[in-house]
């Protein structure tokens, strides 16, 4: 999975979007109109920019607990670095 891809999971699951066809479909406009804006969009096959749905379930629920779990044992200006910990989490989990 792409590191842009990837943090954009992590961004979407932190501010509390959780449902598979949500995510999704902001992934789509990140690759389309972010990613690849003027440019061609590679296929839906490319994994690295259209993970499957396990993929992006189990990057989100890492975002979440990872996110809770710092907002109820850390003082909150440690929260942005729950992004950093997540994004390490699901790269080593799709490797």
């Amino acid at each position: 999975m792409d590191e842009r891809i990837r943090d954009k999971i992590i961004q979407l699951a932190t501010v509390g979007v959780r449902r598979l066809p949500e995510i999704r479909r902001h992934l789509q406009h990140c690759v389309e109109n972010d990613l690849f804006s003027g440019r061609d969009v590679p296929p839906r096959s490319d994994a690295r920019f259209w993970p499957n749905s396990r993929q992006i379930l189990n990057c989100a629920y890492r975002a979440s607990t990872t996110a809770r779990f710092l907002t109820l044992s850390v003082p909150l200006y440690c929260i942005a670095f729950a992004e950093v910990i997540c994004a390490h989490h699901c790269s080593a989990a799709l490797q």
